[in-house]
């Protein structure tokens, strides 16, 4: 944008004009007198009437004849003026202002945030090098008083750069195909599904450290209720995995039929299941249950049943059931005569993905009986426990070799020689952060 002037320009107005008209055509190929304008250039001009009323006006823009205008510059009055009426270019106070700036701004050198240059030509070409990089560009401090167009160019695979000349906004860097890295306590890597590998392939030192970097995890910590209570939440927590073992079937003690006794069965052992829980699905609070062992034939006279172990359970997101307890000598003829071992626990969680986030195993059933041996008892469903051994030669059942769920095994003979009572289960929590 600069101030234009010609010399002896000088004209009369083709026809009147109102004291708000923003376009004056002058006589015939009078605007060939006055400077040909470009974008931001502009001259001043003075209209003069025959009374020599006088209004200073700023031409914006000139097509041939025709003259776009601003009414009333440097304090003086806009008015109506009439075909005839003189139109000048005159040195005004505003043009030579305007024109005394303009030489210093093409004076200042680069040094002193100028252009270098020594003419108005000059100068723009110079400005042009500084605002235009170019495509995917940025301007870089190459010596003291100079600088050039650099190139932004797209790295490593899955970063890109768009719109990197600025002309539309900022430069943007996208990492389209690489997964995010989330600030944390340390590092941490959040993806929707799959491995994530983190990899410092031309890293040469981190935190000073040279060589390959290795990142490890805390292992779980492991809660283990072997009575019922109370799971609390921490702080951090991303998930659980649960494992719940229910009691095992209590054995039955032994049978007669006339003069001829009969061995009792052992109890089925409990169920398992297993699930991967993530701690949204959590509340605070979870309420545990841990099933007790079914209890046991207390009599060698009397053909008594054994009990059925209890639920064991994680709130309502983990549950398996009890292994039954065996029934007693059912008083048939010899000949088909048994006492019945108990019936295996369940596995009796709910899951909803595929594959499922857990797994459901049931106890095994004991086995039936039939003769002057007591049975043993069932395994739990995660065999976690031996089960216990049926009586022989005028013993009780055994108890439990092992821990969690087993059946207790079955009793013989009379007197107080009785059945073993099941195993109580357990809840192991495996808690991730």
């Amino acid at each position: 944008m600069a101030i234009k002037w010609t010399n002896n320009a000088s004209t009369t107005l083709a026809s009147s004009i109102s004291a708000v008209a923003t376009t004056i055509t002058v006589a015939s190929s009078g605007g060939s007198l006055f400077p040909t304008l470009g974008a931001g250039d502009y001259f001043y001009a003075t209209l003069v009437d025959s009374s020599n009323n006088i209004e200073i006006v700023k031409v914006t823009g000139r097509t041939g004849d025709v003259m776009t205008v601003v009414r009333g510059q440097e304090g003086t009055s806009a008015n109506a003026y009439v075909g005839g009426d003189k139109f000048e270019l005159r040195p005004t106070a505003a043009g030579f202002a305007a024109a005394a700036e303009g030489e210093n701004i093409v004076d200042l050198p680069i040094s002193q945030g100028g252009t270098g240059a020594g003419n108005e030509g000059d100068a723009r070409a110079n400005l042009d090098v500084v605002q235009d990089p170019g495509a995917n560009g940025i301007m870089a401090r190459t010596t003291a008083n100079g600088s050039t167009a650099r190139t932004i160019t797209a790295g490593n695979a899955g970063i890109s750069v768009d719109d990197g000349n600025g002309v539309a906004g900022n430069p943007v860097i996208y990492n389209d195909g690489v997964w995010s890295l989330t600030a944390g306590d340390g590092i941490s890597v959040s993806a929707p599904d799959g491995d994530i590998t983190i990899d410092n392939d031309g890293v040469l030192s981190f935190n000073g450290q040279t060589g390959d970097i290795t990142f490890t995890a805390d292992p779980p910590s492991v809660e283990v209720f072997t009575a019922s209570g109370t799971w609390t939440k921490n702080t951090g927590l991303k998930a659980v995995i649960v494992e719940v073992i229910a009691g095992g079937g209590g054995g039955s003690t032994r049978g007669t039929s006339g003069k001829t006794t009969y061995a009792g069965a052992g109890g089925g052992g409990g169920g398992y299941s297993r699930k991967l829980i993530l701690a949204a699905a959590l509340g605070s609070t979870e309420t545990v249950t841990v099933g007790t062992g079914g209890t046991a034939s207390k009599t060698g006279t009397t053909n008594t049943d054994g009990g059925s172990g209890g639920t064991s359970s994680f709130g309502s997101h983990v549950t398996a059931t009890g292994g039954g307890g065996a029934f007693k000598f059912d008083g048939a003829a010899p000949a088909t005569a048994s006492s019945v071992g108990g019936s295996g626990g369940l596995g009796t969680s709910t899951f909803s993905n595929t594959p499922a986030e857990g797994i459901n195993i049931d106890g095994a059933k004991a086995a039936d009986v039939q003769g002057s041996v007591g049975g043993d008892g069932g395994i739990s469903g995660f065999g976690y426990s031996g089960a216990g051994a049926g009586a022989k030669s005028n013993a009780a059942g055994a108890a439990i070799n092992s821990l969690y769920g087993g059946g207790g095994g079955g009793g013989f003979s009379s007197g107080t020689n009785n059945a073993a009572t099941g195993a109580a289960g357990v809840v192991i929590v495996y808690e991730y952060y």
